[in-house]
């Protein structure tokens, strides 16, 4: 029988378990893999489903050039939960984008701390027009709406039809993993 724990305390090592999360959001952005490598433990794993539902997974260790090379992405890092019990932690995190036309994420990060070190073993995503009330509208840095507070599939829509997607988002199997578009993530 499983039973429910009926408050949930808080993350002990809260500072240092977003730190960790908060290397990816900036290797991101400042396109350096040491971020990554930092943040993420060298088995770690991704799984990721599309916009239609298709699951895509991975090692992350096979995403952290595309990760790493420009532009930048771009990304708001968003904390909406930490959660640890002992040597292990779960964030869930907006990876919100800054460019109206691009699509944002909302990424599950699973935690484990060996030898006093923490580490990313494992980015569970999906697309924010799957993220139900996760998924945040797309902002500015003074926290105003880029566009029209639209549904996120709406939001997808639009950047799936417009010129820029279009010429940039080039599909592929996804056992390759490799795209041509910076906008759509080799390895969301």
């Amino acid at each position: 029988m499983v039973t429910t724990a009926t408050e949930v305390p808080p993350a002990t090592d809260y500072d240092e378990i977003v730190r960790v999360v908060q290397l990816y959001v900036d290797g991101c952005n400042d396109n350096d893999i040491n971020k990554f490598k930092e943040a993420f433990h060298e088995d770690a794993w991704i799984f990721f489903t599309f916009p239609d539902g298709t699951l895509f997974k991975d090692w992350i260790a096979n995403c952290l050039e595309g990760w790493a090379a420009p532009p930048s992405w771009n990304i708001r890092g968003r904390i909406i939960s930490v959660t640890q019990a002992g040597d292990i932690a779960t964030v869930l995190l907006g990876f919100d984008t800054t460019d109206e036309w691009a699509p944002g994420w909302v990424d599950r990060h699973s935690l484990l701390r060996t030898d006093g070190v923490w580490k990313i073993t494992n980015k569970t995503a999906t697309h924010s027009s799957r993220a139900a009330w996760a998924s945040a509208p797309l902002q500015d840095d003074a926290g105003v709406d880029v566009m029209p507070p639209i549904l996120p599939a709406m939001r997808w829509q639009a950047y799936q039809t417009s010129a820029l997607a279009t010429s940039r988002y080039v599909p592929r199997t996804p056992s390759s993993h490799r795209f041509s578009s910076r906008l759509i993530p080799a390895c969301a």
